[in-house]
């Protein structure tokens, strides 16, 4: 607007407060500019030199079956939308550094397809196909939004919704949040009455600021002293044998191995862990140090483990990317009892969780570890441990269940997910496709079930005598597969006898 001062101060009152509101409303839709987090500036790092990287994307698939209410379900998002300042967040460079933009308003309009013309056969496939393009979609962090919404419509009481979002604004406790929120809010609008949700104390962008002043001083010496302790004295790079070599620039393509276990086993877990003072995440974290160790022979083990990074009551029900990884560097050495292993995982656990308020991507800037794009730095395997709020996600007069995501992608050469349930312990190992072969994969779980399967017996059994047993096993399963592999080309060539004879 060039309307200048003397201009104005001939205008009658209403053209004035015509003027003022266009100003307001010119204000009102200029976005606001804030540092980024550590961790998000880690991926917009990432984004930088690899861009249109979708291994950061995050999904929620899930079918509805009930009478959906899309003018409802839309409000609920836009609520949400408004609700979180980061939903509605890009990022930019400027003046070379990069740049939270939080705009106030982003308008969302859900489009339903209508597939309900189509068999149920090619309806699952449509599913199949959308959910592996939207995990494969990437986002251009310079615009908004950076999350998508798909719905389908089976039929007129079967929907599948898929929520896809960019890791930098979010993270797997944030999508809870997400869900929790969505169903409040849907109620609310289906009961005719206001959503009770409580007011958010902060925004992301505040946690942005407060981390970056937060660690300085004498905070951020104890944290670095700590660390430095950790990972000095030449940290050892966990050397696992691989059935493929190590390409020069990965394909993030990866798989995933799933092994349950059963609700039975799980209370025999919970009760040794009771016994030796651990938790039941602590005691199969041990059993698969010892596992990593029967593979690359080496006395000291480093992984990565999560933390959900929200121990202040400010940050519970944010949306954001919060998550922290740790460090947790592992002696084996001296043939300890699986026992005394326990204990030395405890301790190590424990101190980094004391300071986890350290950001590992100002630990990677600190310490400049060896970075290449086919390794991840410090480590190259994780155990996530992941937790369930919510006895019950569903929507009113609606049904919920979750769509499993065909597509794994992984920054990692493995990550194995521990997840307690009512039916026991569910774990997935998921493994880089361009290192491993699903074959070795599956005697990597069986090992480890079979690591377990004596250690809750038999807390007191010494490392090397476990490792003997596996040892034995593997080769009585190397036998056994000759032997069958043996049979199978037999059956093979009298199959091809036969065909010969008989021409």
């Amino acid at each position: 607007m060039n309307t200048t001062f003397n201009e104005i101060s001939q205008l009658n009152p209403a053209e004035k407060r015509e003027i003022l509101a266009q100003i307001l409303e010119n204000q009102a839709i200029k976005p606001q500019y804030f540092p980024l987090s550590f961790a998000q500036q880690r991926l917009w790092f990432v984004e930088q030199i690899q861009p249109g990287n979708s291994s950061y994307n995050i999904l929620l698939a899930i079918r509805l079956q009930g009478a959906l209410n899309v003018t409802y379900l839309e409000k609920s998002f836009q609520e949400i939308i408004s609700r979180h300042e980061i939903l509605r967040t890009s990022f930019i460079a400027v003046k070379g550094e990069p740049q939270q933009v939080i705009y106030p308003h982003l308008p969302l309009k859900l489009v339903v397809f209508d597939i309900q013309e189509l068999p149920a056969s090619a309806q699952e496939q449509e599913i199949t196909n959308l959910v592996f393009q939207e995990s494969q979609q990437p986002f251009d962090l310079t615009q908004i939004p950076l999350l998508r919404v798909k719905i389908l419509q089976l039929n007129p009481q079967e929907f599948v919704l898929v929520l896809t979002m960019h890791h930098i604004i979010t993270d797997a406790w944030s999508i809870e949040i997400f869900v929790k929120e969505l169903i409040t809010l849907y109620q609310g609008f289906s009961d005719q009455q206001p959503a009770n949700l409580p007011e958010l104390p902060i925004q992301y962008a505040d946690f942005a600021v407060w981390q970056r002043k937060h660690l300085t001083g004498k905070v951020l010496e104890n944290h670095l002293n700590y660390w430095q302790k950790q990972l000095a004295n030449n940290l050892p790079e966990l050397k696992l044998p691989t059935d493929y070599p190590r390409p020069e620039i990965p394909t993030y393509q990866g798989a995933k191995k799933t092994l349950v276990i059963s609700q039975d086993f799980t209370e025999k877990i919970k009760k040794v862990s009771l016994q030796l003072g651990s938790t039941i995440f602590m005691t199969l974290l041990a059993a698969f140090e010892i596992l990593l160790h029967y593979y690359s022979h080496q006395e000291e083990i480093v992984v990565g483990i999560d933390v959900a990074n929200r121990n202040r009551a400010e940050t519970e029900r944010l949306i954001g990317f919060f998550v922290n990884q740790l460090v947790l560097r592992i002696s084996v050495a001296e043939n300890p009892t699986f026992q005394e292993l326990l204990q030395r995982v405890k301790s190590v656990t424990l101190d980094a969780f004391s300071h986890q308020d350290l950001p590992f991507d100002l630990l990677v800037n600190t310490f400049n570890p060896k970075r290449s794009l086919n390794t991840s730095p410090f480590f190259q395997v994780k155990v996530v441990l992941e937790t369930i709020h919510s006895s019950s996600l569903d929507f009113p007069e609606l049904t919920i269940n979750p769509i499993a995501n065909p597509s794994i992608q992984t920054q990692l050469d493995l990550l194995l997910r521990i997840k307690e349930t009512t039916q026991g312990i569910i774990t997935n190992l998921e493994y880089s496709t361009d290192l491993f072969a699903e074959a070795t994969i599956t005697r990597m779980m069986n090992n480890w079930q079979e690591i377990l399967n004596q250690v809750v017996g038999k807390p007191d059994l010494k490392l090397a005598t476990l490792i003997n047993e596996l040892k034995t096993a593997d080769l009585q399963q190397d036998k056994q597969n000759k032997v069958k592999h043996q049979q199978e080309f037999q059956q093979k060539l009298k199959i091809v006898k036969r065909k010969i004879s008989t021409n």
